[in-house]
């Protein structure tokens, strides 16, 4: 019997995986395309199923997401099945990282091995975030690249992403520089400080959410990028929170793991969303976004300069913090 097509998606390029993944399934309807989150001890039930013949679709796709996570027994399972696999159907592996001398990588080689590894270093990163407004059709100049990787940070590949789909979609085809990228990027906010913050607004600790926003601007956070960062959060706690209104925890992160969140984000994002109700999670967004809109220029206050001797745009945000807490 031959081999059905059995590919593995390597690299820490998580844009880019999305991408090879979602060519794959522009092939495929909805319902022939199974998604599964791959845990230790998990692939003999995931390989099981895919032994039974699809009643309706001719071909079937697989998309099992981070087998860097099996055992070695999830191995085992899975190259006994690779050689000898159902005739109608295709799978598609993801894995972050796997050592090159691992059984699992040596299984993949020439064109069933496809790696979307990150941007080894600065130049790298700036000639990535190049590529992917030539992609879209955007040209741009260096100096616009190296703007936007100073300003959203190294470490999020995604972050860029967004940013790059915001200044393309902001510029409507003109020309987009420097300057705009200034004003329009959102710049970086360590991760750990977001989460301490939202976890406070979750737990209804008012004093703690205003005592840690106000550290944040001593530290020299920006209010602008503080609500946009608040606002992401924000939407995706309500994805959270409306998949715990169907399934359960452990479910409902592995729905956010198939869609693209880290496992750990997932995680965190489910605790949260467990001590949360949808109209209070809604209402944060909502209120974030207005908040975001008034420091655009909005609000007359926020155009402002000095109250007593705080930036208007300060009292601003405090008081939409202080709604929101």
């Amino acid at each position: 019997m031959a081999a059905a097509p059995v590919k593995l998606i390597l690299g820490t390029d998580r844009s880019q995986m999305r991408a090879v993944i979602a060519e794959h399934r522009s092939s495929y309807a909805d319902d022939a395309i199974t998604v599964v989150a791959a845990r230790a001890g998990t692939a003999g039930e995931v390989l099981a199923e895919t032994m039974s013949m699809g009643l309706f679709a001719a071909e079937r796709l697989y998309i099992v997401h981070g087998v860097d996570e099996w055992n070695a027994a999830d191995v085992d399972a899975f190259l006994k099945w690779k050689g000898n696999p159902p005739p109608d159907v295709v799978m598609l592996l993801t894995a972050a990282e796997l050592r090159s001398n691992s059984r699992l990588y040596k299984a993949f080689s020439g064109s069933s091995l496809i790696k979307v590894a990150a941007p080894a270093d600065q130049r790298a990163l700036e000639q990535w975030v190049s590529q992917r407004f030539t992609n879209a059709g955007a040209a741009v100049s260096r100096d616009v690249c190296t703007a936007l990787v100073r300003i959203v940070g190294s470490d999020s590949l995604d972050r860029l992403q967004s940013d790059i789909d915001r200044l393309i979609a902001w510029a409507g085809g003109e020309t987009i520089t420097p300057a705009h990228v200034e004003a329009l990027a959102t710049p970086h906010v360590a991760d750990e400080k977001v989460w301490a913050l939202t976890d406070a607004w979750a737990t209804r600790d008012r004093s703690q959410f205003m005592r840690m926003s106000q550290q944040l601007l001593e530290q020299g956070e920006e209010p602008f990028r503080l609500v946009v960062v608040l606002a992401r959060h924000f939407r995706s706690l309500s994805d959270a929170v409306r998949l715990l209104g169907r399934t359960t925890p452990g479910q409902a992160m592995n729905q956010l793991v198939d869609s693209g969140t880290n496992k750990w984000v997932a995680r965190r994002l489910i605790e949260q969303a467990q001590r949360l109700s949808q109209p209070r999670v809604d209402a944060a967004f909502a209120r974030s976004v207005m908040l975001e809109a008034e420091l655009k220029g909005a609000s007359t206050l926020a155009s402002g300069r000095i109250m007593g001797d705080r930036p208007a745009h300060h009292i601003v945000f405090h008081r939409a913090l202080l709604e929101l807490a």
